[in-house]
């Protein structure tokens, strides 16, 4: 039984963190080449002291076993993982009731296919792009599994089409942010236009090397007198011959308001998703939703994001892929 443990603090805010424990098999491949396959069943970190030039991580393939938690330091550069399994008809990584946590925008490539089972990929910082681009085999997120950017964009107030408040930015009755269309107007005592849309319809989501992050992603809403909830849907990419998402996949915005709050801030726009392969399968479903707002007349609803599927043979029900 492999386990991980932490010192406990008078309070919960003082707990430490748990370690890591991972096997990494180094046995010689089919190819003679070196292995390099790593097996987590409890904790890991992909910190800066593992990466190749502080950006690149390289492994033969990945298995984040039952209850094991994964995540990818919020510090330094935009990362990239690359799992090269040698004999591309195997699964390159797969999860298994894993929580995989990415605190800075991440490229993963995989030549072997990517499975979610009972799974979860989150975010949990703003500005976070997630591509993943399996060139061989196919990707899976299962009914139980999801990946979820939901927030993840720019905070309330920032962007590209940010939400505006009555008496300017930060004061006031606040306006929704922009993104795939216009941010809904702020209308108590004025009118205040909803932020700008911007971006690309046909492609919206980029691997985050090759177009500015901030490109990708929704803007977060106007905030009400410095407050503000209202952050933007983060970038999700994945390109597959066989991209099946029987769960959910989501870039959502925020909404300005708490539930039973009282701020009028306006909601974040609604992130890129971008899903590309030959046979694109959603029996679950596909979002990029701005922002709603809790209080009637008072801040701006978060306008939709960008989704765009490219695909020779397509399966599913429309009505589940909203923005």
């Amino acid at each position: 039984k492999v386990l991980t443990t932490a010192g406990k603090g008078k309070s919960s805010a003082n707990d430490a963190v748990f370690g890591t424990a991972a096997f990494i098999n180094t046995a010689i491949r089919p190819d003679q080449t070196p292995g390099r396959r790593l097996f987590v069943y409890t904790t890991w970190g992909f910190v800066d002291v593992d990466a190749l030039n502080g950006t690149e991580y390289q492994i033969d393939s990945m298995l984040f076993d039952t209850d094991s938690y994964v995540f990818l330091e919020p510090a330094g550069q935009n990362k990239k993982i690359v799992a090269f399994n040698s004999d591309a008809q195997d699964t390159a990584v797969e999860m298994r009731k894993a929580i995989f946590e990415i605190g800075i925008p991440l490229t993963l490539e995989s030549r072997g296919s990517f499975e979610m089972r009972s799974s979860e990929i989150i975010a949990t910082q703003p500005r976070i792009a997630f591509a993943l681009d399996v060139t061989q085999g196919s990707v899976l997120v299962d009914a139980l599994s999801k990946i979820s950017l939901d927030g993840a964009g720019h905070p309330a107030g920032t962007g590209t089409g940010h939400g505006r408040s009555l008496g300017g930015n930060d004061f006031g009755v606040a306006s929704g942010g922009g993104y795939g269309g216009r941010g809904g107007e702020g209308n108590v005592n004025g009118i205040v236009p909803g932020g700008m849309y911007y971006g690309s319809a046909m492609k919206p989501t980029l691997l985050a090397d090759r177009l500015p992050v901030a490109q990708l992603i929704g803007s977060g809403g106007g905030k009400y007198y410095g407050y503000g909830k209202g952050n933007g849907g983060g970038a999700v990419s994945l390109s597959a011959s066989l991209v099946t998402i029987a769960g959910r996949v989501s870039a959502d915005g925020f909404s300005g308001n708490l539930p039973g709050g009282t701020l009028r801030s306006g909601g974040g726009a609604g992130g890129s998703v971008y899903l590309d392969g030959d046979t694109i399968s959603i029996p679950g479903s596909v979002t990029a939703n701005g922002g709603g707002e809790i209080l009637a007349g008072a801040g701006g609803g978060g306008a939709g994001g960008r989704i765009a599927i490219a695909y020779k043979n397509f399966i599913g029900d429309e009505k589940k892929i909203t923005a």
